[in-house]
């Protein structure tokens, strides 16, 4: 099952663990993660187009009731590695310097004369210039990771480091396991190997969309834009709804803005290809 098609280009997500056998019971769990700005709606058949991004989102690793897998608590990525941007600064102080030397200002009804000898001339207004450079490492994307006890289940929650919107990875998905799952199997040589599933979530607040266009002249854009913006949002809104509902995600009441909303899940496969 691969439900992430609605909107894949707002945030991926490919999920893989080790292969288990007959010798081996224990998998280490992986998931790439990445996030961008997508510019939705440029199907032919779509009334409106606009751009999306999340603003905050979690990865939540499920593993259902019948399924004979457990999580290795020692194992769980508290906080993963992450990929770090670099920026830089430069903080800048002026320092007037004091003249030496003595300076006569003589005025005369036609102009202002100033006689100084050479050293004062060059020293009257010197300005030293300090400069402190330096480098502040951050991550694009902060992670915190928790174990919801409600649903007993794992996730790690999103948030951007630098600037309004999440972009790019929070994590080195090869170097970095988000855990370990444990098969409970007592003959691992039969049977279907248990199935682990992940889902990306958000709220309804944290969706960003702009430049909202209405794209067809007529009866339809009329009616949209009789209220100006507010109808605009409410047909971008609909779309959202529409693609994940034909995706089988939830998608709550998107006028709500604690809705809840599910952008994309994977069910995690067999890592190893032969």
């Amino acid at each position: 099952m691969n439900r992430q098609k609605a909107f894949a280009d707002v945030v991926s997500i490919d999920a893989w663990h080790e292969k288990l056998s007959a010798k081996t019971a224990i998998a280490a769990l992986h998931a790439d993660v990445v996030f961008s700005t997508a510019r939705i709606g440029g199907e032919v058949e779509s009334q409106v187009r606009f751009r999306l991004s999340i603003k905050r989102a979690e990865l939540v690793v499920i593993i259902p009731e019948t399924e004979p897998f457990a999580v290795d608590k020692r194992s769980v990525a508290r906080m993963g590695d992450v990929i770090t941007m670099t920026r830089s600064f430069e903080d800048t102080t002026e320092v007037l310097g004091a003249a030496g030397g003595d300076a006569k200002l003589a005025i005369s009804p036609t102009k202002v004369s100033v006689s100084a000898n050479a050293k004062l001339q060059a020293n009257a207004k010197r300005i030293a210039k300090q400069k402190l450079r330096g480098t502040d490492k951050r991550a694009s994307i902060d992670v915190t990771y928790r174990f919801h006890n409600g649903e007993n289940n794992d996730r790690w929650t999103f948030k951007p480091e630098i600037g309004a919107v999440l972009e790019g990875r929070p994590w080195d998905a090869l170097k970095s396991p988000l855990l370990k799952l444990v098969d409970q199997r007592t003959n691992r040589e039969k049977g279907i190997a248990p199935s682990v599933r992940l889902e990306i979530r958000c709220l309804r607040e944290d969706l960003k969309i702009e430049d909202i266009e209405i794209k067809n002249s007529g009866l339809w854009e009329k009616l949209v834009n009789r209220e100006g913006s507010k109808n605009r949002l409410k047909a971008a809104e609909a779309y959202i709804k529409n693609q994940l509902e034909e995706a089988g995600l939830e998608a709550g009441d998107l006028s709500d803005k604690f809705a809840k909303i599910t952008l994309g899940e994977v069910i995690a496969n067999n890592g190893r290809v032969g």
